[in-house]
């Protein structure tokens, strides 16, 4: 089994080891947009503009968004979200998705280039580096790959980690999920959650703690 815990924050874990212990998720955060880029360097013009598993956006959206909200620095984030605000009078709730689509409209080469530039930049121990830079990595990863039936693969640790983290700062309807089930990867060897077993592989999971499946 992996030892997923020893990953995590000390509100999220028991016991008094604390050896192995990282916030610094950026070694992660740079294997994932590669393979990312990697995956989107061998798409047809077609596949670009197909549907991705993030409601409304297409794969195209879903890799600007990537390049704009992993790939930026917080001040470039900032940035972008107030000009949005300001000159769209839009709610803050829709900056996030105005903005990405802009992004969006760069060309497909620009946009895997812009995921390679970030992933070296993270590999050199530069820009965000905390569990939530990975989540936007592994789970808009899925909402690439899945749709168009093409692999795409996250280590157990990196998977387990998102996981655990959605299960303990999630919406409450997941909360409430994870308080009386246990969710076990079959394939990566983890599991959340408390109660009765359902046993699925690590994408199936995260893929459903964060909405793209509605069971498990």
């Amino acid at each position: 089994m992996v030892d997923i815990a020893r990953y995590l924050p000390l509100s999220q874990r028991s016991g008094d080891d604390e050896s192995g212990v990282t916030a610094d998720w950026r070694p992660h955060i740079s294997a994932g947009l590669t393979r990312i880029a990697d995956l989107l360097d061998a798409l047809s013009p077609q596949q670009w503009a197909s549907a991705s598993l993030c409601a409304g956006w297409s794969v195209r959206d879903v890799a600007g968004h990537l390049a704009w909200r992993v790939g930026s620095s917080t001040r470039e984030l900032v940035r972008d979200s107030v000009s949005a605000v300001r000159l769209g009078m839009l709610p803050p709730a829709r900056v996030i998705d105005v903005v990405s689509r802009e992004t969006a409209t760069a060309e497909p080469a620009d946009l895997v280039r812009r995921l390679r530039e970030s992933a070296v930049a993270h590999a050199d121990g530069r820009g965000r580096k905390s569990v939530h830079e990975l989540t936007e990595v592994v789970v808009h990863g899925y909402d690439l790959a899945v749709p168009l039936a093409l692999d795409l693969s996250f280590s157990a640790v990196e998977t387990g980690a998102v996981a655990v983290a959605r299960a303990a700062g999630g919406p409450g309807v997941t909360r409430a999920i994870v308080r009386t089930r246990t969710l076990a990867a079959t394939d990566d060897g983890w599991s959340v959650g408390r109660g009765p077993v359902t046993e699925a592989s690590a994408r199936a999971i995260v893929l459903f703690l964060f909405g793209r499946a509605a069971t498990v």
